[in-house]
């Protein structure tokens, strides 16, 4: 009786594993919605000597380049953390993506954000420890790709990774 007990809990684990993996990897193709007219990035530092945290904005509008972000942030991964994340908080600039419709319109449509590293040797938004906090409606997920930040970065012209 504990035999059969113990395999039919492993199998509906090992089940409800694979249905949730099947349904994330489904759901990326199009996650961004649609009519995305430019992007809104804004890099937030941590509070200097003064106490207050410096931030730059800005806009991308070139149908080009919101059509590379939005195919990069399509192609996110989720995040699957496999044995433990490590005990300490990563202390950087944080990242947001703003999706936003046309030129005049202020309705957000999706959003993405994660805590980076300034320069080129980092791996930003590529652990399942340290994510992309992506949301779109009333979806949230964690996701993972360092290409993503990269992207951004080149595109607003500051070395982050």
């Amino acid at each position: 009786m504990r035999r059969l007990l113990a395999t039919i809990v492993t199998i509906t684990f090992v089940a409800a594993i694979l249905c949730s993996h099947g349904n994330a990897v489904a759901a990326a193709s199009g996650r961004v919605p649609p009519g995305v007219g430019r992007i809104v990035v804004s890099l937030t530092f941590l509070p200097g000597r003064d106490g207050h945290a410096r931030s730059s904005e800005h806009t991308l509008d070139r149908r080009a380049a919101v059509r590379r972000v939005v195919q990069a942030a399509d192609r996110l991964a989720p995040a699957v953390i496999r044995g433990a994340c490590p005990q300490f908080m990563r202390l950087g600039p944080d990242l947001t993506v703003v999706f936003k419709g046309g030129r005049h319109d202020e309705a957000v449509l999706a959003q993405a954000r994660v805590q980076i590293t300034l320069g080129t040797h980092g791996d930003s938004g590529a652990s399942a420890c340290f994510p992309i906090a992506f949301s779109s409606g009333r979806t949230h997920a964690p996701l993972v790709g360092n290409g993503f930040v990269r992207l951004v970065g080149r595109l607003i012209g500051m070395a982050i990774s």
